[in-house]
């Protein structure tokens, strides 16, 4: 399977957008590198046209933006890469030593918001029906490309996994990062399991400057908590395969 047979796929399985979020239509995913479903989902290899390899770990942010932000695709199909999140993602995998070509970058609602507004909570979790076939486009993306970790970004895309993976519950209800932290739930062991084996939270990349300093994980703290969470689980998928 390719990476715009995916898209497909994943397509026919979204049907019902509510209103604040819309369809990407048949032009996406662009041969460029950045998020899916918008990009290749990953950001080393660019086409779209190619057979999907395994790769070790899927990063699951929340949705990729907003239509107003497709624009910038129009004079640069790499454009995604420029944003916040996914500068300050690679930096963290750089730090964490995760060689990008084992990765793969989606979101959990699939579309995009309407607009020009990308922050804060998207109006798509407000529809039971849609928020259930994201989990089977987002469960489809999972046996595609068959990741031994997968890593949530923020607050909001666990919402997703939790339902896909009842043992990811406690970030759903978690009131802070510190109570996660706290409760040592950053990263969760999945096994035995012929799915994802380890999954774990970090902050969203766009919001790293001001919360960082907040994060702990086994005597690390801030920046280097997520690090040493990225290292463990980048340790796990290894050690089982």
């Amino acid at each position: 399977m390719t990476v715009e047979e995916l898209f497909k796929q994943c397509s026919d399985l979204v049907k019902d957008y509510p209103g604040g979020t819309c369809k990407l239509g048949e032009d996406y995913p662009v041969a460029g590198h950045g998020f899916f479903p918008v990009a290749s989902g990953s950001f080393s290899i660019k086409r779209v046209d190619l057979e999907i390899s395994p790769r070790k770990l899927m990063f699951v942010g929340q949705d990729w933006g907003c239509t107003g932000g497709l624009l910038a695709l129009q004079n640069d199909i790499n454009a995604d890469m420029i944003s916040t999140t996914c500068r300050n993602l690679s930096t963290l995998l750089d730090h964490a030593g995760i060689p990008l070509d084992q990765c793969f970058f989606t979101n959990a609602l699939f579309g995009v918001r309407s607009g020009n507004k990308s922050t804060g909570k998207s109006l798509g979790w407000e529809c039971p029906k849609f928020i259930e076939q994201c989990k089977l486009a987002l469960q489809a993306q999972v046996n595609a490309i068959e990741p031994r970790g997968v890593i949530c970004l923020g607050r909001d895309a666990p919402d997703l996994l939790a339902r896909m993976i009842e043992q990811c519950e406690p970030w759903k209800h978690a009131s802070s990062f510190k109570q996660i932290d706290d409760a040592k739930k950053a990263v969760i062991n999945l096994a035995p399991t012929s799915g994802p084996i380890v999954a774990a939270i970090l902050l969203h990349p766009s919001f790293r400057k001001p919360n960082a300093k907040h994060r702990n994980y086994m005597g690390a703290n801030g920046h280097d908590a997520e690090v040493a969470i990225l290292k463990e689980i980048w340790r796990i998928v290894n050690q089982n395969e």
